[in-house]
């Protein structure tokens, strides 16, 4: 019997207890050239066993925070409409919470965030999943249930439903990985589970739940009138901006702005209907409460509307990426007339991108959104 058999018939009786013990067993019929070789696996097959178990309680414990966020989130926000979501929705942000830090644009954007000793095992867990679709498609919501809406506020109502959904899933693409012995080996392949140090996340791991607090967060601000404009950048010196000490935020006269240190595109926020809303104290509380990070929140909603909107997450499967800017819904608008030259055009030849004067429903941009000065940076064409 080769190793490839022993994992196929053998990976889900075999109760993975003290190691010797599982050699023992093996050692009945296999010989002794053979015997390394299904140490070998047998030791993938406990770690990434280890990796599932100690992902569900994470997600158990990361559902119990977010609960609690959404309280804070009410005031935070100041929500006068609370938006409703999906089963789908929240499920995919959700158990794609490891996902998220394993991806380079988030990890590599947001170093303080993420607990260190996680990132590896992220990455490792993203590269599985890019080489092994059918696992990916196992941890995918599915059923007609998922369409189903609900406000925020009642997640706690839904918990029983979201955990047991969770668990079903992570059950799913682990028997997926562990039935199938191809499936095993692309899994696990180049050694990604075979150190000695144990896979395994810790309980109280509140980084796998970022990817549903943006998510959340970022509807939030979309249900009560918040949006970043983008535009052409301003010249910062002698424009009467002053830097918000230790950020990239700058307070300027009639606008708080951030620039994002990656490509320096430059965003402002406001709200609908609200000319003296305080941008900067709602931005700085969110950064403080830990509810998102402005990489994911805007330049995930700019990337996520530049190629006309899809999925929280996306797999290339061909080319081996993961695509999570969608778990951002915050909308970003450009001034009308204007798209910005990585904009996917719609069916219709238009822009994706929401117009500043749609917002305002008004035939010209507010003054201040007018004639900025400068032209450094982010340049746009005209759409006409």
């Amino acid at each position: 019997m080769d190793p490839e058999q022993i994992v196929q018939q053998s990976a889900i009786k075999i109760v993975l207890g003290p190691q010797m013990r599982a050699q023992t067993t093996v050692n009945r019929f296999l010989t002794p050239e053979q015997v390394p070789r299904v140490r070998y696996v047998l030791w993938n097959i406990y770690q990434i066993n280890n990796l599932f178990n100690t992902y569900y309680t994470a997600l158990q414990n990361a559902v119990n925070n977010v609960q609690s966020m959404i309280t804070s989130l009410t005031t935070t926000v100041d929500l006068i409409k609370r938006p409703s979501v999906t089963f789908f929705d929240i499920l995919s942000a959700l158990t794609m919470g490891l996902v998220f830090l394993g991806v380079p644009a988030i990890f590599d954007t947001i170093p303080t965030m993420v607990v260190k000793e996680i990132v590896p095992i992220a990455q490792g867990f993203v590269l599985g999943l890019t080489q092994t679709p059918g696992t990916f498609r196992a941890l995918w919501p599915q059923g007609d249930v998922m369409s189903q809406t609900f406000q925020i506020g009642q997640l706690n109502e839904n918990l029983d439903f979201i955990n047991n959904q969770s668990s079903a899933m992570l059950n799913d693409a682990l028997a997926t990985i562990m039935n199938n012995a191809g499936t095993f080996i692309s899994f696990a392949g180049y050694g990604r589970y075979s150190g000695a140090t144990k896979v395994s996340i810790p309980d109280d791991t509140d980084d796998i739940s970022f990817a549903l607090k943006n998510y959340l967060t970022s509807i939030s601000l979309k249900e009560n009138g918040w949006y970043a404009y983008v535009g052409r950048n301003i010249s910062l010196l002698g424009s009467g901006c002053l830097p918000v000490q230790d950020t990239n935020f700058f307070e300027c006269p009639s606008m708080f702005l951030w620039m994002s240190p990656q490509n320096y595109r430059q965003y402002s926020f406001f709200q609908r209907g609200n000319g003296k809303s305080n941008a900067r104290k709602l931005f700085q509380q969110l950064l403080s409460l830990g509810y998102v990070e402005m990489p994911t929140l805007v330049e995930g909603a700019y990337n996520c509307t530049a190629k006309a909107g899809g999925p929280l997450i996306n797999v290339d499967f061909e080319n081996g990426s993961i695509d999570t800017s969608c778990i951002s819904q915050m909308p970003i608008y450009v001034s009308k007339g204007t798209c910005p030259p990585d904009a996917v055009k719609m069916p219709d030849g238009s822009c994706p991108f929401g117009s500043i004067t749609d917002t305002y429903k008004s035939s010209t941009p507010p003054t201040f959104m007018r004639n900025w000065g400068g032209s450094q940076g982010v340049q746009y064409t005209s759409d006409s």
